[in-house]
């Protein structure tokens, strides 16, 4: 039996982080140079099981966590919203997943139907495949039906490429196992996605400077605790660029968070689901 990597005493966040070829952060004597942001709200995925604290957790709760994190790259809240730097919308939530709640007995109906189908054609010569090809068809919808949600969740997560890179191996290798056992579960994840607020205004065209998504599991863990745990892991790769995904461990249930205030701004460029990577 495969489980969901899992570590003694806590979690493994995942992080995918992008950013477009052109984007460089400016340099000062103390390292780069701070840039302002505002936050903008983005879509929550509510995911396939209800989960009360975070259906009722608070954007601006989000927010703030995320802000500690953006801190440790030199990214602040703008004094005046109308100056920031970027306005970084986040997306939030529960990824969805796909339960073939008849798989067991499909499964089991498949195998009854082709012992019938075998022994009538070594008693007769011949039998109709009609029901066999019927499950047979039932079990590839199934199956189907299921790789167009772990697609779904790769492309959402950030693993799309590195699964893409690993599935073009002949035999399965571990890390490509690894990551369809995580798609294949709920997952809670944040996706921060920074634009360039001054072109945005000036143009009205969205400038996508960096993407950050990062993911856990949820089965065990509730969202109020993965954010600030999540968020201590993904700090790390705020605004910049890492090929693949990163897998690192950290205890869920740890962690304070003080920040001022915030700037949510709400009149963005609408999505109906965060695009992808630059």
């Amino acid at each position: 039996m495969m489980v969901a990597p899992c570590a003694f005493g806590g979690e493994f966040v995942v992080v995918s982080a992008t950013a477009a070829p052109a984007y460089r952060r400016g340099q000062g004597p103390d390292g780069v140079l701070p840039e302002s942001y505002v936050f903008s709200a983005g879509i929550h995925f509510g995911g396939a099981t209800r989960d009360r604290r975070q259906e009722q957790m608070p954007f601006l709760t989000v927010a703030q966590t995320l802000a500690a994190g953006l801190a440790r790259q030199s990214y602040f809240p703008a004094k005046d919203p109308a100056q920031a730097n970027l306005v970084i919308i986040v997306h939030w939530g529960a990824t969805q997943t796909y339960d073939d709640f008849n798989r067991q007995d499909t499964l089991e109906s498949l195998n009854n139907e082709l012992a019938d189908y075998t022994a009538k054609i070594q008693a007769n010569g011949m039998a109709d495949a009609g029901p066999l090809n019927l499950l047979l068809s039932a079990q590839d919808a199934a199956a189907t039906r299921q790789e167009q949600y772990l697609n779904a969740n790769a492309e959402l997560l950030g693993f799309k490429r590195s699964l893409l890179n690993e599935g073009a191996n002949i035999v399965a290798s571990e890390e490509e196992k690894t990551m369809r056992i995580e798609l294949a579960e709920e997952r809670y994840f944040v996706v921060l996605m920074a634009y360039d607020y001054q072109f945005l205004k000036k143009t009205k065209t969205p400038r996508l400077l960096w993407v950050t998504r990062m993911s856990v599991r949820s089965p065990g863990n509730n969202f109020t605790e993965a954010v600030p745990g999540m968020t201590r892991i993904a700090a790390d790769f705020f605004g910049q660029q890492r090929d693949g995904i990163t897998r690192a461990e950290t205890k869920l249930r740890e962690g304070k968070v003080e920040i001022g205030e915030l700037k949510v701004i709400g009149s963005v460029p609408e999505t109906t689901s965060p695009p992808k990577s630059p």
